[in-house]
């Protein structure tokens, strides 16, 4: 709670716009990560900080149905703008690789595609990782314009290691907004992560 106060304080005093990285771009032949490592847990994985600059991001959470080496069937929870959930599969496009894949395009129940999602970073407990997401598959494995922080934790909420937020900050570098998760249900957006926002996020 501590640090969500300061990051409303510095919100209030620090907010203007700084151009930052507004796309990304994943480490050629993927991160040294696994999905199916990270992706196969009980617990809900939570979207704890997120930055966009091309469209507004939904605070989330998933929580896992059923994986297996080539796809994953989890209900992903909104908790704004609007208060929803749906059922989506992840086919993993990479799931021959051989550290594990890295890179899935999400499906709706209709079998419509909704976009892509590529992990580039996961800690070594498996309790954090960073996704880079675009809504056009299309471009999946060439630039993102999404860039996010998912935690595993209860259905309460989740936190944060500093380590785990210190790679984010250090991936997404987010300096034009970013969308942040407060648990169980509250999402506000940053406008222009300063310096000082950044120290705080990372203490």
């Amino acid at each position: 709670m501590k640090q969500f106060v300061l990051i409303v304080v510095f919100v209030i005093f620090c907010a203007f716009t700084v151009m930052g990285k507004t796309s990304w771009e994943p480490p050629e032949g993927g991160a040294k990560v696994n999905l199916i490592k990270f992706l196969n847990t009980s617990l809900y994985i939570w979207t704890l900080l997120s930055t966009s600059v091309t469209r507004n991001t939904p605070c989330k959470v998933d929580k896992v149905w059923n994986i297996t080496e080539k796809d994953v069937f989890f209900y992903r929870n909104y908790s704004s703008p609007t208060k929803y959930s749906e059922l989506l599969e992840g086919k993993f496009q990479d799931w021959q690789r051989k550290e594990g894949p890295s890179l899935m395009i999400l499906y709706n129940r209709g079998g419509q595609s909704l976009g892509a999602e590529e992990c580039v970073y996961q800690d070594e407990n498996n309790t954090c990782a960073v996704f880079l997401a675009t809504n056009n598959y299309l471009f999946a494995g060439q630039w993102y314009d999404v860039c996010e922080l998912r935690v595993k934790g209860e259905m309460t909420g989740a936190n944060a290691s500093n380590e785990c937020t210190e790679q984010f900050l250090k991936i997404c570098d987010p300096e034009q907004s970013t969308s942040v998760f407060y648990p169980p249900n509250f999402c506000f957006t940053l406008v222009g992560a300063t310096p000082s926002l950044k120290k705080c996020l990372s203490e």
